[in-house]
């Protein structure tokens, strides 16, 4: 199952013991929108997304650093492989 922002903040939002429905009420949506984004089944506005993190005490740069480390990484090696092709192709 894929790793998205509403399944992350849904592991966090259980690790600090606040139910669905005061996650939901704190940012002015209904318990059911918040567990859809939480499963992947809707979208949520990024400034939604920035309440609810404020109401668990998650930090912006702390929740999205992650996937962004890991996008990094995949580029990283997405070009190495690329540069290691045209060298190869270069040098016959």
């Amino acid at each position: 199952m894929k790793e998205t922002y509403g399944r992350k903040f849904r592991k966090l939002r259980k690790a600090t013991k606040i139910s669905s429905s005061k996650a939901a009420e704190a940012v002015g949506i209904s318990r059911s929108k918040l567990e859809r984004w939480e499963r992947g089944e809707a979208g949520l506005d990024i400034e939604k997304v920035f309440k609810l993190l404020e109401v668990i005490h998650v930090q912006k740069i702390d929740f999205f650093n992650n996937n962004i480390s890991n996008y990094l990484k995949n580029i990283t090696l997405e070009v190495s492989k690329a540069y290691e092709k045209l060298s190869n192709l270069l040098c016959k």
